[in-house]
């Protein structure tokens, strides 16, 4: 097996802000600098201890993560380089093992978010606009029986299926 879920462990930190902080500015080229500096700031101390999060790793390595507070999605960030191949799903499928809602809020320029909530099912639920930066938050959310209901004949847990199961090279 090429991709392995597990929890987040201390150590974790230096790769899961890289790991953040290289995909976040990929996804979120407006916003300022003074963003990414308190949110560093803020993963480790605020965040983190108050969310639930796992890591996915990719041939032993750290390849991404999802943090979860209760069933909302507080962060979910892979690699930039291992984007496109399914460990974003894996880790959305472990927190639908759990809860049979999701919800996240994304900024609305952020267009590789919004394509890939796209894609696993996520449907708008309201907007606002984000305080400290001044641009528009969707808020989305994801049903469990929508991900059945959107593929009849192929099973969510089978490897095959793109986003699921373990991930093969």
């Amino acid at each position: 097996m090429s991709a392995l879920l597990r929890s987040y462990r201390p150590e974790d930190l230096p790769a899961l802000l890289a790991c953040w902080e290289r995909s976040s500015r990929l996804a979120h080229p407006f916003l300022p600098e003074e963003y990414f500096r308190l949110d560093r700031e803020r993963i480790p101390t605020m965040y983190l201890p108050s969310a639930a999060t796992t890591v996915v790793e990719w041939k032993g390595r750290f390849g991404g993560f999802l943090s979860l507070l209760d069933n909302e999605i507080g962060a979910i960030f892979v690699e930039p380089e291992l984007q496109g191949l399914g460990l974003g799903g894996m880790l959305l499928d472990a927190a639908l093992a759990v809860h049979a809602t999701l919800l996240v809020e994304v900024f609305e320029k952020n267009h590789i978010g919004r394509r890939f909530y796209a894609k696993h099912l996520f449907l708008p639920q309201s907007s606002r606009v984000h305080p400290e930066t001044g641009h528009t938050l969707l808020r989305l959310v994801l049903h469990k029986d929508a991900t059945t209901l959107a593929e009849p004949s192929i099973d969510p847990r089978a490897p095959s299926h793109g986003t699921t199961g373990h991930v093969d090279t």
